[in-house]
């Protein structure tokens, strides 16, 4: 049966904000404001102290040529600008805990298995399930109104699973380092996956993040092994980035330059630090390249940035984390986006998601969430 929706309040900003994100091979930084929140029951954002941009572009270079002869095409990948309404009050604040909450008539009603919500004895507002967001502009976008880690919170407290979630995603970031910055832990100022399980786990601390609403939300998680949930979603800026899936002659297990030691380390790390929380690895999601005429390139499956497809990396993804034991979850073949709904799920530049596309992802990450939680692990 269908499940009643749970009037957990919800104050949203309705404001869209894009960040300035450019991942043109050189790990440009961006700029990621939004809003926070202290009470449990929670949604905490990432936001930047510099001056938010309306626009939201990120450029990749890559061989576009079927036999990847080296002739280099650029791929501008413009974003769009559109704000978006949500039936929200504005606020600076997420809170389960209030009386105001605003049904969005767009968000699915989940149907579990278990009718039992077996979940409500272990988590409620004493203990909220605490769930941690790691990853770029797919979880960041959107941020004050419908951001895909705000839809996967409402979502889970809509079938009375309470949560806080803590959103540490910043636009333009990936797993792997570029290759100008250090791997030298004493000079450290990469604000990739590795840098931020290096913060996580006391390598260095967290004076990267300074100037970002980032660093606030971190402190604000306090006891790291009280989290319930790490989710990573890192890959589609490493692509564009053109950064290798292995680097040719150097072991991948940990190399911070390569996509699959970056993603290695990350989760074997995770999994080994915080024996109490659940990996969730989110692969890439589909996406399709265009030049900066608007010509298309191609997609997910056929665009070849040198080193491979993005397919190639969603699958370098899965493996890693089905390898270390993780949960996983496979955007690409499970998110609903692809190249038959591309025009309402992708905004114009082919990779972000559109209000619809976030709500097709946060579903299936919520749904993965209940469908995984007997209420007694």
């Amino acid at each position: 049966m269908v499940l009643k929706r749970r009037m957990a309040a919800c104050l949203v900003a309705v404001s869209l904000i894009f960040t300035g994100c450019s991942a043109a091979g050189t790990g440009a930084d961006i700029k990621d404001p939004a809003g926070t929140g202290t009470e449990t029951g929670t949604v905490q954002e990432t936001e930047a102290s510099a001056t938010a941009e309306s626009s939201d572009t990120a450029a990749g270079t890559g061989e576009t040529s079927s036999d990847n002869s080296g002739a280099n095409e650029s791929a501008a990948l413009q974003g769009t600008s559109a704000a978006e309404t949500l039936p929200y009050e504005e606020s600076d604040m997420y809170s389960g805990t209030g009386s105001s909450f605003t049904p969005d008539p767009n968000f699915t009603e989940l149907e579990p298995d278990s009718p039992e919500h077996p979940w409500k004895e272990k988590y409620n507002q004493k203990n909220p399930c605490r769930i941690v967001f790691l990853g770029d502009s797919l979880y960041e976008v959107g941020r004050e109104s419908d951001s895909v880690p705000l839809r996967v919170w409402s979502d889970l407290m809509n079938e009375e699973f309470t949560c806080t979630v803590y959103n540490l995603a910043m636009g333009g970031t990936c797993a792997a380092l570029q290759s100008n910055e250090t791997n030298k832990l004493e000079l450290w100022d990469s604000r990739s996956l590795t840098g931020m399980v290096h913060i996580l786990t006391g390598d260095i601390d967290d004076s990267i993040l300074k100037g970002y609403k980032t660093q606030e939300i971190y402190r604000s998680i306090g006891d790291l092994q009280t989290v319930d949930y790490f989710i990573i979603g890192y890959g589609t800026n490493d692509f564009l980035s053109k950064i290798p899936l292995e680097r040719e002659g150097i072991p991948y297990a940990h190399d911070p330059y390569g996509y699959r030691g970056a993603m290695n380390y990350a989760v074997e790390t995770m999994m080994s630090e915080f024996p109490n929380a659940r990996i969730l690895v989110c692969t890439p999601l589909y996406a399709q390249f265009f030049g900066a005429d608007r010509s298309y390139l191609g997609d997910a499956f056929s665009y070849n940035n040198g080193y491979g497809t993005l397919q190639d990396y969603i699958g370098v993804c899965h493996n890693v984390a089905s390898s270390a034991g993780a949960m996983v979850f496979n955007g690409y073949d499970n998110a609903n986006i692809n190249v038959g709904n591309a025009s309402e799920t992708l905004m114009d530049d082919g990779i972000h998601l559109t209000a619809e596309g976030r709500q097709r992802y946060a579903d299936a990450i919520a749904r993965l969430l209940l469908e995984n939680n007997d209420g007694k692990g």
